[in-house]
Order: C-alpha cells, then structure tokens, then sequence
C-alpha cells in the first residue's frame, strides 16, 4: 500500500474507534469516556481531516470557486445593466 492509503486507513480506523468509544460512553454515561472521545475527535478533526475528507475538499472548492465567479458575473451583469428589459 502507498503512504497517502495506509495514513488514510490509520485515520479511519481512529474515526471508527472513537465512534465505538462515543456510542459505548453515550450509553454508559461515561465522563471520563466522553472526555476521551472529544479528546479523540479533536485530534482526529486537526491531523486527520486533510488525509480523511481530500477528495470531498477538493470537490467543495472547486464549487465554491465557481459559485463565486457565477457571482462576480452576476454583479457585473447587475452593474452594467446587462440584463433583459421588458
């Protein structure tokens, strides 16, 4: 396996873990669970993010790039008067 998978891999079984260890504290009423899970969340949420969610980010950004452009022509449109008159 190639680093980029192996990492993502680690953080998915983290992600899984601490999901188990979030349902096991939620029915246990477990403080010292819950305090490990947010812990847990926060540190994957940080270091993990990148390497979990990349396809997902790149696939938001480029939406938001064109929504912005869309935008930035709609002003444009909207400033020159551009649009249809009836």
């Amino acid at each position: 396996m190639k680093k980029e998978e192996t990492e993502k891999f680690k953080w998915t079984i983290a992600l899984g873990l601490t999901f188990l260890c979030f349902l096991y504290g939620l029915f246990t009423q477990n403080i010292l669970i819950q305090l490990l899970v947010m812990l847990s969340a926060t540190l994957i949420y940080k270091n993990g993010n990148k390497i979990l969610f990349k396809e997902q980010d790149e696939k938001r950004k480029r939406r938001i790039e064109e929504s912005m452009k869309l935008k930035e022509a709609t002003k444009e449109i909207i400033r020159e008067k551009r649009f249809i008159k009836r």
